[in-house]
């Protein structure tokens, strides 16, 4: 079987059985942070689940281990500045942390569930869909975009769990953005574990200001908005960089 179908066919897999892993939980996308039964049942668990079944399947049809090791292509050092800048609003996030909002259990499923998160979806869409669209015919900028597309688009079935559709669509363009900006930290740390961390290390900083998923409400600090506007800024540089090179091969 073409490489890239497999990975697709993966991919639809694990999303409908994550979906419906979700909706036996039964708690909408938009109350996951709303106690410490919601944290357990709508992150801790369903994902956890998932982040198993995935990696049995991946470790089945022998993607799990190249999946750690990013395909050859175009890097530069400068390229460090966009996982660093993610590193560093992740800090600035924490150092505003609302941990008293959540009980000690809370803090832990939450924890952990955002690196069951952090794992299964890198594993997925920078490992497992990215090695599948490495092919010699495929040029390195149309792997880095389809994956990040595909890696906004996992983020659609929260449209089918309690969030608005306006919320969705901008939630998947930002995700698709940040996952252009997690290719790059892949291939210029050559190892998963980078995104997979940072992706983590991402979704705990946000959920710990105490606030609904995808909530646009909270206001940024100007720090914040301004590690921000580096990491989606050298993402499309290096995204213009990677498809000249490619062009001029």
């Amino acid at each position: 079987m073409n490489p890239f179908l497999q990975a697709t066919l993966i991919a639809i897999a694990y999303g409908a059985v994550l979906f419906g892993i979700i909706k036996l939980f039964g708690v909408s996308y938009t109350e996951i942070t709303k106690n410490t039964t919601n944290i357990k049942k709508g992150i801790f668990l369903p994902i956890g689940i998932g982040s198993i079944i995935l990696t049995i399947v991946s470790a089945f049809y022998g993607w799990l281990t190249p999946a750690f090791t990013p395909p050859t292509g175009f890097t530069a050092w400068w390229m460090w500045a966009i996982p660093l800048a993610i590193m560093v609003g992740i800090i600035i996030r924490f150092r505003t942390a609302k941990w008293h909002l959540f009980t000690r259990a809370g803090i832990w499923y939450l924890v952990v569930g955002a690196l069951f998160v952090g794992f299964s979806e890198e594993l997925l869409t920078r490992g497992i869909l990215v090695h599948a669209l490495s092919q010699p015919y495929i040029p390195q900028y149309l792997v880095m975009l389809v994956s990040s597309i595909l890696f906004g688009l996992l983020h659609g079935m929260n449209y089918f769990n309690g969030q608005d559709r306006k919320t969705t669509i901008t939630q998947i363009i930002i995700t698709t953005l940040i996952g252009m900006s997690l290719y790059v930290s892949y291939i210029v740390s050559g190892t998963l574990w980078v995104p997979i961390a940072l992706h983590a290390l991402f979704d705990i900083s946000l959920l710990a200001q105490g606030n609904a998923p995808a909530d646009t409400s909270r206001k940024a600090s100007s720090p914040e908005l301004l590690t921000t506007l580096v990491f989606y800024a050298g993402t499309v540089v290096a995204f213009i960089v990677i498809l000249v090179n490619n062009l001029a091969a």
